[in-house]
């Protein structure tokens, strides 16, 4: 018997759809699901109703999915028929489940050309552009990536992750974007600012006005974000449930070392217990507890990847605390992110490795702005 949506799902849909989506009496509201998340996207379709909105589910087929994959046909994937097209373009908000379950570890075992895979993304542009056109406004949900795979990948529970994620659905944007307002007036005025813990944490970077960003789940008239590494647009498409600042450092800046006390998660595995010593913005020593092989495999400055601190980042959800894959959402919890790329998610962008510090301080020109797991 198939397994209805409990409780916590039917809370989580109703703040996505209210408060990050704004759905409106009479909107459409077009759902993209794969079967496993089947009892979540139900939750979605009743508040949809609930609303005085009008819900379309497109179901997407993982048996069919990875069949068509073994089979080498990209243009399955890589074209939006007109069935489809016609359901964007009559939809005012849009939730994706992000599927299917075990992608992106089934990907790390593929054997494609990238002729391949430039034709399995293909869909993407003409995704955006009539979203753009449109004024769309969508969401995309992570709850995908708690799977049991990953879950003993990780070795974590995979039900206390299933909890947490949908707890950090529940969070009311609105109070995340308080602190970030608070936190982006400080920041643009700001010059220096310093990262310090008991752990050895000592760390400082110069400013240079740059107007930090905001990812809180929300769609606004003025959203002027750039564009994500490997998650198109977030003016179109939010991802949740992230909850997150990002401000570029000034160009050479960063001297001293950062201990991390959270994993980071990519798509060939995971590290712990960074600590990373830079020079004039230059990352001039690293270690780890755990995982440095397979990062100097895949950031190894020698195959060009980034080896300099680009963007700081200041967690806003207050219900994320170890959940993988979004656990620089932290509130307080702040993360040195190498690179010039604006943010990307740990797994399975992995271009712009983190390290992330929960319960340090931040001070910004003498005057503490995270203390504790608090933003002050």
């Amino acid at each position: 018997m198939a397994r209805h949506a409990s409780r916590i799902e039917r809370a989580a849909a109703r703040n996505i759809l209210r408060r990050c989506l704004n759905v409106k009496r009479g909107e459409n509201v077009l759902i993209e699901v794969w079967d496993h998340n089947l009892p979540f996207a139900s939750a979605f379709v009743d508040e949809v109703c609930q609303l005085g909105a009008q819900p379309y589910v497109q179901y997407q087929d993982r048996d069919a999915f990875w069949s068509e994959f073994r089979r080498g046909s990209p243009r399955y994937f890589g074209n939006a028929g007109a069935i489809e097209r016609a359901a964007l373009e009559a939809a005012d908000a849009y939730v994706y489940f992000m599927g299917p379950e075990d992608l992106y570890r089934s990907f790390q075992k593929a054997r494609k050309s990238p002729r391949f895979w430039k034709a399995f993304v293909a869909y993407q542009e003409p995704f955006y552009e009539i979203a753009r056109r449109t004024g769309l406004r969508g969401s995309r949900l992570s709850i995908a990536y708690a799977d049991r795979g990953d879950a003993r990948k990780w070795n974590v529970k995979r039900s206390t992750w299933h909890r947490e994620l949908m707890q950090a659905y529940q969070v009311d944007p609105r109070s995340m974007l308080r602190d970030a307002s608070r936190l982006s007036y400080s920041l643009v005025k700001g010059r220096r600012l310093s990262i310090r813990h008991p752990n050895g944490t000592s760390l400082d970077f110069r400013l240079n006005g740059a107007r930090p960003s905001v990812f809180a789940g929300v769609h606004g008239r003025d959203d002027v974000r750039p564009r994500t590494h490997g998650w198109g647009d977030p003016t179109v498409l939010n991802d949740l449930p992230w909850g997150v600042l990002s401000v570029r450092v000034a160009p050479h800046s960063g001297n001293g070392t950062l201990v991390s006390n959270r994993p980071s998660y990519y798509g060939w595995g995971k590290t712990e217990g960074a600590c990373w010593t830079f020079r004039r913005g230059a990352l001039v020593e690293r270690r780890f507890e755990g995982g440095g092989r397979g990062f100097s495999r895949h950031f190894s400055s020698a195959r060009g990847g980034p080896e300099r601190s680009g963007s700081l980042l200041i967690g806003l959800n207050p219900a994320i605390h170890r959940a993988p894959n979004v656990q620089f959402s932290e509130l307080a919890a702040v993360s040195v992110q190498l690179g010039q790329g604006q943010i990307s998610s740990d797994y399975p962008s992995a271009l712009y490795p983190k390290a992330t510090l929960a319960g340090g301080t931040v001070v910004l020109d003498d005057r503490p702005i995270v203390r504790a797991g608090r933003i002050l």
